[in-house]
């Protein structure tokens, strides 16, 4: 497994939007969400777990049009971000009335809401966590929409013992690889939970196909663009989150893309993380407070890209000069070279990420919808 190095530069910032939580990357990285809030400790400190809480969805009896797939993040989250930029709400998916569907697709679509006509599920594309739909669903299998709900009803009664109760569904639409064919995008609500299901259904030759399957739950958010693009991110806390980036292409298949882990270790007066988890002295940091170190993953070659920045007791950033003779950036270049962490530039980064968007099928064109 090939691991690579990365020095990160300036710290950046994740947006909430109406529409979901809109992860901007189209730089490195996508520096505007990198420390923020920060990832998933997946290999050395636990951190406490934060809230990312859906739109309260009032009860409907009918089918109701959504203008997109949203969800808002608690007032804790809210308040760590320093900023909000303005976020165009064209990526969101549209209501009915808003895109051109073909007559096929149409009734397809009819007709898998009402109940009439199946769709195939494909595990691949499966992100649902709260909802374990691959628990119960069968790889390449048909299902209509009630088979789906009624079987997340069915599996939570007898693995948790919970009285799930269905509550609405929405569905909004997508052009997935901006080919002209349109994707239905499913919302599935149940009573007195504020996470949405999220499925996407493709009409594929006359027959319906779950590209997609996400959710919302108490530490993660789910957001799905116009164009295919879907990220997810996953909040422990202050102290990690994980991103999680694929691309729903014109064919209806699901394709991954990168994943970018940040971790967040303090010495000093908030605690023994960064002494404990490098195991090093406390006197190699001198000065420095905060230790923030980013992961990017990619499945198609199993790679890791890492980068760091640190941040004094005032929680100003440190230059990457000697302090009183000491470079702390050195100090951590050796310790992670010795771990076994071959270091690589801003750039060979960018390239690593676009190569891999590239490969995919996420043209310029589409990505910059």
């Amino acid at each position: 497994m090939k691991k690579i190095y990365i020095i990160y530069e300036r710290a950046g910032r994740i947006e909430d939007v109406k529409g979901g939580i809109y992860l901007e990357n189209k730089l490195l990285v996508r520096k505007q969400l990198l420390f923020t809030t920060i990832i998933a400790t997946l290999v050395l400190c636990a951190c406490a777990k934060e809230k990312i809480v859906s739109d309260d969805v009032s009860t409907e009896e009918n089918r109701t049009v959504s203008d997109g797939v949203s969800i808002e993040e608690n007032s804790d989250l809210a308040a760590s971000q320093e900023e909000t930029d303005v976020i165009d709400h064209t990526k969101s998916p549209k209501s009915r009335e808003e895109v051109n569907i073909d007559a096929e697709s149409t009734a397809l679509y009819d007709k898998f809401l009402a109940d009439e006509v199946k769709a195939t599920f494909y595990k691949k594309g499966d992100n649902s966590d709260l909802y374990f739909l691959s628990a119960f669903l069968k790889d390449g299998e048909n299902y209509t929409l009630s088979e789906i709900i009624d079987g997340e009803i069915s599996y939570r009664r007898d693995k948790y013992q919970e009285n799930l109760k269905f509550d609405v569904f929405k569905d909004s639409y997508i052009d997935c690889g901006l080919d002209g064919d349109i994707e239905m995008v499913v919302e599935i609500y149940f009573e007195e939970s504020h996470f949405p299901l999220y499925m996407i259904i493709k009409n594929v030759a006359g027959s319906l196909k779950v590209c997609f399957a996400g959710s919302n739950s108490g530490r993660k958010g789910t957001d799905i663009e116009y164009n295919g693009v879907v990220s997810e991110y996953l909040s422990f806390g202050r102290e990690s989150n994980i991103e999680n980036y694929a691309y729903i292409d014109a064919k209806g298949d699901y394709n991954s893309w990168y994943e970018n882990e940040n971790h967040r270790y303090f010495g000093g007066d908030e605690g023994d993380t960064l002494y404990d988890c490098f195991n090093v002295d406390s006197n190699i940091f001198r000065g420095v407070e905060e230790l923030r170190v980013s992961f990017i993953r990619f499945d198609n070659e199993q790679e890791y890209a890492q980068f760091f920045l640190l941040d004094d007791y005032d929680g100003e950033e440190i230059d990457d000069v000697p302090i009183n003779g000491v470079n702390p950036y050195d100090e951590a270049r050796k310790i992670l070279t010795e771990k076994g962490y071959p270091i690589i530039s801003s750039e060979e980064a960018t390239t690593l990420i676009d190569n891999r968007r590239r490969e995919i099928g996420l043209t310029d064109e589409i990505y910059s919808y």
